[in-house]
Order: structure tokens, then C-alpha cells, then sequence
């Protein structure tokens, strides 16, 4: 598991995400919260965009305040199939996956967004399906 770090406040700045994912393919992507206690919410998915349908985007979505999510992770779930793009093409598809993780609410030194790496994504035996995992440590900075 690749984590990476986000800087926040120890105030009441609210913290947000958003997902955008670039591919040829159909994907679907769920957006979940672990919290210090343990607590494992669901936050947003793909789904919650019926006009975007099959784009695996999550629109803009507050995750709290900064003062109350210092310790908790992060977890974006993109499933992208391939099913009608043609074989011969499955691996410029793996290849050129781009997916992008948005935050606002850190520090002035933190990134805009965070890219989805080589070591974030897998593909099936059959190169069919790609899963993309992106974690995200939110910190008091």
C-alpha cells in the first residue's frame, strides 16, 4: 500500500476532494473515509454522477474539517473495464491511465493533486480489467 501525506490545519478549514480519471474505458470509483476510531465511512462514488456515467469521476466532495480528520486515511477504489476497446489496445490503456486525486483544505505547501503512480494500479491476467488504489494520510501539519 502506497501511502502519501496531506498537510491540514488543526482548525475548522474545511477539507475537500475530487477525483478525476482519464481512460478509454468504463470506470467506477468509491471514495472512502477510515477515521482515528476505526470508523470506515463511504463519502461519494462514481455513481453519484448519473450524467457522467461510466467516467469513474467523483465531483468536489467535503470530507470535514481539518481539526476532526488529523489521522485519518483516504482510500480511492477505481475498477475500470475494458471490455469494447479493443484487445490489441489493453495495454496502452494500463499504460496510459491517468488518474488525478485533487485536495483543498491543506497547507500552502501542499500539492494540488496527487497522480496516480505505476505502483497504484494493477491489471487482471487477462489485461481486461485495471483497479486503481490511491491512499491519502491526512496529518496536522
Amino acid at each position: 500500500m502506497n501511502v502519501k501525506e496531506y498537510l491540514i490545519p488543526a482548525d475548522e478549514t474545511d477539507v475537500y476532494i475530487t477525483v478525476a480519471v482519464s481512460t478509454a474505458g468504463v470506470a467506477s470509483s468509491v471514495l472512502e473515509l477510515t477515521l482515528t476510531s476505526g470508523i470506515n465511512l463511504e463519502i461519494a462514488s462514481s455513481s453519484d454522477l448519473p450524467q457522467m456515467n461510466g467516467s469513474g469521476n467523483i465531483k468536489k466532495t467535503l470530507l470535514g474539517k481539518a481539526a476532526a480528520l488529523a489521522g485519518a486515511l483516504i482510500e480511492v477504489d477505481t475498477s475500470i473495464t475494458l471490455k469494447h476497446i479493443p484487445k490489441t489496445e489493453w495495454p496502452s490503456c494500463f499504460d496510459n491511465l491517468d488518474i488525478k486525486y485533487f485536495l483543498e483544505g491543506g497547507s500552502a505547501s501542499q500539492p494540488l493533486f496527487y497522480p496516480l503512480e505505476a505502483v497504484d494500479k494493477i491489471k487482471t491476467e487477462s489485461g481486461r480489467t485495471i483497479v486503481a488504489e490511491k491512499y491519502i494520510l491526512l496529518k496536522n501539519q
